[in-house]
Order: C-alpha cells, then structure tokens, then sequence
C-alpha cells in the first residue's frame, strides 16, 4: 500500500509544481484567461506534446521504422 500513496504523493507534487509554474507563467507574461480559456490552452499544449511523442515512436507503419531516441522521449 505505501508504494500506492507514495505514487499519489508524488502526482500531487507534479499538480502543483505544474500550478506554481502556470502561476508565474501567467504573472510573467500578462496572460489573463478565464478557466476555460485557460484549459483549452493546456489541453491544446499536451496534444501538441503527445504528437511530438508519437512521432518518436514509429507509429507510422507505411514508413522505415527508426530506432527510439530515448533521449528525445
């Protein structure tokens, strides 16, 4: 069980080191978005991030595969 909670701490830091960057992010900047518009921004942010990644990991069968980039993931 302690591996589970500690797993869960470790998600709660990751929320709100995230929380404390978008903070300063949005104090740096200016940026003054409602919640919503805030949202669709991030979800916007790690779709980009996941397009980046499927393109690391040869999910385009009609192509050469390449060797994984770990480094890159």
């Amino acid at each position: 069980m302690e591996k589970r909670s500690e797993g869960v701490d470790r998600l709660e830091h990751i929320f709100q080191l995230q929380a404390m960057f978008d903070e300063d992010l949005a104090k740096r900047r200016g940026l003054d978005y409602d919640l919503s518009t805030w949202v669709q921004k991030e979800v916007l942010a790690i779709i980009s991030e996941l397009g980046e990644l499927l393109d690391e990991v040869n999910f385009k069968w009609w192509k050469n595969p390449k060797p994984v980039d770990k480094g890159a993931l």
